[in-house]
């Protein structure tokens, strides 16, 4: 192997709590002077994770990148509430989310759009990887800017890997992607790679398989809500279904953790904290939730400051 590591970003699902690596995100381009799609040969991202993956790789008319991560934090305090709004209407006729997705996509699709335009796959910045399900062909689907590259018809709107990506089940409507030959039915990339480290590392191997890899890897938050035997006992469909997404999601995230510590060593660098202080709902956009969620961010970079330090040495000694 060469000895120039092939550098690898992976941003991790959660919802409103992807203001964590938001925060993480923005002290690395200020210790390094440099944007993120800069400093990354490869940026992967599942729901949350994939909306800053691909805003922080869109660019602007000008060809120049469009977004700090500071400007995205943004994103999640101004947006966020919009986005988990519901009507009085939809409060009463579907308390539970049991008839229906909680929420409507409108307000969702707008702040896609905005964010991120009219891009299509080839046009970010660096390559990126975006991980959702296809519930019809029952099978992992991946929107790879490096596969795009080779073959127009996999050359998608970016919105429309976004929105696929973050479509959360019983949270939001699945996204349907149409093609002149097929059609996709597409949900949150979190049901079966939360962490999509993993998944990067594959597609890291199959771009540059001469070269090391190094991960930079983003956690939203290590989930601390127990689940005591005497509740879960008794426990139905109704009441495992919330729950039973957030032990999925979080379990699959740390077997990918320790499976890349093992793979990798020095070169998986692991950014978590414990939930403390703030709710480990995807939806949860109270002000004083969202204030909690920025204070965790900075608890984060300030714990893992000397492993910061040793991110940016190997990201801008290339």
């Amino acid at each position: 192997m060469t000895e120039q590591p092939f550098n690898v970003l992976s941003i991790d699902g959660g919802g409103i709590r992807g203001i964590i690596p938001a925060v993480v995100l923005t002290e690395l381009e200020r210790r390094t002077g440099r944007r993120v799609a800069d400093l990354f040969d490869l940026v992967a991202g599942t729901s949350t994770g994939g909306i800053l993956a691909a805003a922080l790789s869109v660019r602007d008319e000008d060809g120049d990148l469009r977004w700090t991560a500071e400007e995205l934090i943004d994103l999640y305090v101004s947006e966020g509430p919009e986005i988990f709004s519901r009507s009085l209407t939809d409060k009463i006729l579907n308390p539970l989310g049991l008839r229906d997705e909680r929420y409507d996509d409108e307000a969702l699709g707008r702040a896609i759009a905005a964010y991120i335009g009219d891009a299509r796959l080839t046009e970010l910045a660096t390559d990126v990887l975006l991980t959702a399900y296809d519930t019809e062909g029952r099978a992992p689907f991946f929107f790879k800017s490096h596969v795009a590259a080779g073959a127009e018809s996999w050359n998608h709107r970016v919105f429309d890997a976004v929105r696929a990506t973050v479509a959360a089940p019983t949270y939001f409507e699945p996204h349907l992607l149409t093609t002149a030959t097929q059609r996709f039915s597409l949900v949150d990339g979190g049901v079966f790679a939360n962490n999509p480290a993993m998944s990067a590392y594959a597609e890291a191997d199959r771009i540059a398989p001469d070269r090391p890899v190094r991960i930079v890897s983003l956690g939203t938050g290590s989930l601390n809500r127990r689940y005591p035997y005497e509740d879960v006992s008794g426990w139905g469909v109704v009441e495992w279904i919330r729950p039973l997404i957030a032990v999925v999601f979080d379990g699959q995230s740390d077997a990918v953790t320790m499976q890349l510590d093992e793979l990798l060593d020095d070169r998986h660098h692991r950014f978590q904290i414990a939930l403390n202080g703030a709710s480990d709902d995807l939806d949860d956009v109270r002000p004083e939730n969202l204030a909690a969620l920025r204070g965790l961010g900075d608890a984060l970079v300030e714990g893992a400051t000397a492993e910061l330090d040793r991110v940016v040495e190997a990201l801008t000694n290339r």
